[in-house]
């Protein structure tokens, strides 16, 4: 069991979420955190790198891979309503 205030996610048919990314989510089996946005500051303390300054991706929600930035990249050409949904919400 995870007893951290986070999880590592991946969504499926989300509106904010880009489909197949790893992001970072509050831990809604434990509420140790208010939202998800605190679960990422969290999981930055515990070293967690956290994408930044990637154009249509709001900061500190997706894990930084290599990866996971090939796939958020398709994903934007894809599916283009969650270029910069973070701004729409």
């Amino acid at each position: 069991m995870n007893n951290k205030s986070y999880v590592i996610a991946i969504a499926d048919n989300s509106t904010f979420y880009i489909q197949d990314a790893l992001h970072v989510e509050r831990n809604d089996e434990l509420f140790l955190v208010e939202d998800d946005e605190q679960a990422s500051i969290e999981a930055e303390k515990d070293g967690v790198k956290l994408i930044y300054n990637m154009d249509g991706v709001p900061d500190q929600v997706y894990i930084d891979t290599q990866e996971n930035r090939i796939l958020i990249s398709k994903m934007l050409i894809k599916y283009p309503e969650y270029y910069n949904v973070h701004i729409i919400l």
